[in-house]
């Protein structure tokens, strides 16, 4: 029993030491070689930074926390106070529009965060970028919106099965949100960029509030298509809000 708690102790050292030498060995060497390029950083510094953008952890985090929250509300609503099924429909809806948002967002936010953040450094505001962006989303948004709008209980009928026609209905009842959410959500960014993430953090409360007070008229009413139109209108006029406040900050003008 010695013996092999001797072999595999002598294991286990070589094992560590094979694998945590070298990148010691590699660290210390990076850090001899590069020593003069850490020679300006102190801790003053590291102070000042901390201070200078104190803002990102104390009102992003919560911000995007309940974000998440209010995304995820009407499933739970739909779950609870209704049935599986209307949360199955709402799922599948959220799921088809939420992906190509995701998509295509991601690749306009990348363009628009890079000028948008060098136009705000350069010149105080980055207002021709953001309208240019807005009018690009717009244009991208409009005509799939119109589709979903007009047709989406046959395609969704037609793609998945005659039993998912809901799911097209909620579709239809949720394209405006979508559509909006779709332009704003990248031009949003800029929020991040003029470090006004306290309004960010206001109009997320604000959102999870009018979202549960949306649902639960549908709820009182026992309808589950009254909450889903509901929380679509009360969530596109949040969205509007949202660009608005984005475009102040784009001009350099919001305090």
């Amino acid at each position: 029993f010695y013996l092999i708690y001797l072999t595999n102790s002598a294991f286990i050292s070589s094992y560590f030491s094979c694998v945590i030498s070298p990148r010691s060995n590699l660290s210390f060497a990076f850090f001899v070689k590069e020593k003069k390029r850490f020679n300006g950083i102190t801790f003053i510094k590291v102070k000042q930074l901390a201070l200078r953008y104190k803002n990102f952890p104390k009102f992003s985090l919560p911000a995007d926390l309940i974000n998440v929250v209010s995304n995820q509300i009407p499933t739970f609503f739909f779950t609870i106070y209704f049935n599986t099924a209307t949360a199955g429909f709402y799922s599948l809806t959220q799921r088809m529009l939420a992906m190509p948002i995701a998509l295509i967002g991601r690749s306009v936010l990348d363009v628009f965060r890079e000028r948008a953040a060098s136009d705000y450094i350069r010149l105080g505001n980055c207002k021709v970028i953001f309208i240019k962006t807005a009018k690009s989303l717009f244009l991208i948004a409009i005509i799939p919106s119109l589709i979903i709008f007009f047709f989406s209980p046959y395609l969704f009928a037609l793609i998945f099965g005659e039993e998912w026609r809901h799911s097209g209905e909620y579709a239809r009842i949720l394209s405006v949100l979508f559509f909006t959410r779709f332009i704003v959500n990248p031009l949003s960014y800029v929020i991040y960029i003029a470090e006004k993430q306290k309004y960010d953090m206001i109009w997320q409360i604000a959102l999870f509030f009018i979202s549960v007070i949306s649902l639960a008229t549908g709820v009182y009413w026992n309808n589950a298509s009254i909450s889903i139109i509901n929380f679509s209108l009360s969530y596109s006029v949040m969205y509007l809000i949202y660009f608005f406040l984005s475009y102040n900050c784009a001009k350099g003008t919001l305090r």
